[in-house]
């Protein structure tokens, strides 16, 4: 990177920022000059894309029945026909990150709502869930930072304040659907070397649909004897494919080699949810492009 740009960078950076700055597009345009912000010719340009391009009817329903099945799924970039550009979009997180802001940030641009945008064509057949606005970016150099530990994305702790059962049950549609499902897009490579993602299956884990006790492991549950561990399935994802994941499914990152010297692994996840359990994050009249003013 030449001096002119570390200059750059710096004078970006997010510390050196104040409210006016952060609320400017002309701002975020010159962090990320590769993308757009509030552009009406990129996004009248998506717009006009042809609906229901992005994949197969058939690929959509194989994830729906592995979703119900498994409680997760994947696509490869063959199957899928994004409308943005992928290493563009890594570059730009590495861009934001390089001046000292999250990979989230990247939602701040034309081309993530673009993203929301193909996500929703497949989400609305696989699934029959809507955007509920959870974007979130990640980005992990093995010899900085590791994945996120084995979690569930929600408890009933998280849905009973919503005026929703605590019943794990019934946060499943009739069909079996779950009623959050998480699709997980790969904007760089992600494998074990530099931290992909990794499942226990439905099948595998007795608190997936009963419930966690309070003062239990589940991870102690699901791995009760030690051939259990066979069961733990890695999902490694060329960049421009993704993997889908209910939020009930325990799963978490790698750890990847410390000695790894490759591209770090760059991601950006949509939730879509049901109104009933999970009612979006801001008003959807904001939608397809939310303004920054």
């Amino acid at each position: 990177m030449s001096k002119a740009q570390v200059d750059e960078e710096a004078a970006l950076h997010a510390a050196k920022q104040d409210l006016t700055t952060l609320a400017s597009p002309e701002y975020w345009r010159k962090v990320c000059p590769t993308l757009h912000v509030n552009d009406s010719n990129f996004q009248a340009a998506r717009l006009g894309r042809k609906a229901s391009t992005l994949t197969s009817s058939a690929d959509c329903g194989d994830v729906k029945k592995r979703l119900v099945e498994e409680g997760f799924a994947g696509m490869s970039p063959k199957d899928l026909r994004w409308s943005v550009d992928f290493p563009t979009l890594a570059a730009a997180v590495q861009r934001l990150d390089r001046c000292g802001w999250p990979p989230t940030f990247l939602a701040l641009y034309d081309e993530a709502w673009a993203m929301a945008l193909d996500a929703a064509e497949v989400m609305k057949e696989a699934a029959g869930n809507s955007m509920c606005m959870d974007i979130v970016g990640f980005m992990v150099d093995p010899s900085k930072t590791s994945g996120f530990s084995p979690h569930r994305d929600r408890q009933p702790e998280d849905w009973m304040p919503k005026g929703v059962p605590e019943d794990v049950a019934g946060t499943f549609k009739a069909d079996g659907v779950a009623k959050y499902v998480t699709l997980w897009a790969a904007l760089t490579d992600a494998s074990p070397e530099n931290s992909c993602l990794h499942f226990i299956p439905k099948s595998c884990d007795p608190g997936y649909i009963a419930g966690d006790t309070e003062d239990g492991d589940p991870l102690a549950k699901c791995f009760a004897r030690k051939d259990a561990y066979q069961y733990i399935r890695a999902m490694p994802v060329s960049q421009g494919g993704c993997t889908f994941h209910t939020h009930r499914i325990i799963h978490w990152g790698n750890s990847g080699r410390a000695s790894y010297r490759g591209p770090p692994r760059i991601a950006l996840s949509f939730g879509f949810s049901t109104e009933d359990f999970e009612p979006p994050y801001f008003s959807p009249k904001a939608l397809p492009f939310p303004a920054l003013s």
